[in-house]
């Protein structure tokens, strides 16, 4: 048996009560040898330990009472620990469920006030409960410890496509502002080349009728002393 944790009058600190029964070859219990573990013997060996900040683990009874706790809050009371049935979540998941041999679960501590994950598994040989208590922000902090490298690389990533997209779009606007300038242009030109062509058409047409004219009126007066060479010029 394993008892609730009490204070010694006599060593003057927390001890757990142990039981071991004695039985004879009949099956008969004889005897009970008792022994009181001072709490501070467990705790020296589990300080080294390596537990995140804030962290803490420990045994619990099933009557939600805790046995050992490590480390133990220097602001908390010996008393409040071990003297009072735990209150938090974890101690009201276990009386709720006193057949779950192992699991997890999230809620506020009684000792830490933080929220906290709690992990848990029930000892085979014993009746009691190991528990490692961790708050979500310690898990939180670690989880962006590890993956703010891979966050700024994908920010980074994202960044440089923006301002890749910004350039391209900036560029294509560019492109179409110089391709429609360009189309002006050539309409203008060729406009001007269609006025200039009008222009000379126009200004040359009355040199060349009174060419042809003059040409008509020497063919007729000189009808009969012309060469035929001369003749196929004027006629041309």
């Amino acid at each position: 048996t394993i008892g609730r944790a009490f204070f010694g009058p006599l060593s003057r600190e927390w001890v757990a009560p142990l039981g071991y029964g004695v039985w004879d070859r009949h099956g008969a219990l004889k005897l009970i040898l008792g022994a009181g573990l001072p709490l501070s013997r467990p705790q020296a060996i589990w300080t080294d330990a390596p537990l995140p900040e804030r962290a803490a683990f420990g045994l619990v009874r099933d009557d939600g009472y805790i046995l050992l706790r490590s480390p133990v809050p220097a602001q908390s009371r010996l008393e409040d620990i071990y003297g009072k049935r735990a209150s938090g979540a974890m101690a009201a998941f276990m009386l709720d469920q006193p057949h779950d041999t192992r699991g997890h679960l999230i809620g506020a501590s009684r000792i830490s006030g933080e929220e906290t994950l709690f992990v848990y598994r029930r000892l085979a040989s014993f009746p009691l409960t190991f528990y490692i208590a961790n708050p979500t922000a310690n898990i939180l902090t670690g989880w962006w410890e590890r993956i703010w490298p891979a966050w700024l690389l994908l920010l980074f990533l994202a960044l440089a496509g923006y301002y890749a997209y910004r350039w391209t779009v900036s560029r294509q606007s560019a492109w179409e502002r110089e391709r429609a300038l360009r189309i002006r242009l050539l309409e203008a030109a060729n406009q001007e080349l269609e006025d200039f062509a009008y222009t000379v058409a126009h200004d040359l047409k009355s040199p060349v009728r009174a060419i042809d004219g003059h040409a008509g009126i020497a063919l007729a007066s000189a009808e009969g002393g012309l060469s035929d060479a001369l003749r196929h010029r004027l006629t041309q």
